[in-house]
């Protein structure tokens, strides 16, 4: 009997239970200022929402961006409930091709600097 009435609770609150649906949101920027002490960078990116509950999930940002910061505006007849920042520790920051080379070339200028400064020494 109790077992009975335990499943049925169960499958009564799963019947009630609101699903919320992840979606990520592709964004591109659309404007960048630079001042003295940081940056502010501007992304827009479409999405059509379902009716209930969503969590709209933004990847790839920078992981120096200040939380106080973040600022989330949308058109149409809904509400924004909470902006949250999280980062996902497991997974590497992809870094595009542009700063691999970057990254190689400045490698290749501090061993050519080394070598001089030795050469300069003896």
């Amino acid at each position: 009997m109790k077992t009975s009435i335990l499943i049925i609770l169960l499958i009564a609150n799963q019947a009630f239970a609101q699903i919320t649906r992840e979606t990520e949101l592709k964004t591109s920027i659309s404007d960048v200022t630079v001042f003295l002490s940081g940056a502010q960078i501007t992304r827009h990116g479409d999405i059509k929402i379902e009716p209930g509950q969503s969590k709209i999930i933004v990847k790839s940002l920078s992981p120096f961006l200040d939380a106080k910061s973040i600022q989330v505006k949308g058109k149409g007849a809904f509400t924004i409930l909470s902006v949250n920042r999280k980062f996902n520790y497991l997974k590497e920051l992809e870094l595009g091709s542009k700063t691999d080379s970057i990254t190689t070339l400045i490698r290749q200028l501090d061993g050519q600097i080394a070598k001089k400064k030795s050469r300069l020494e003896v």
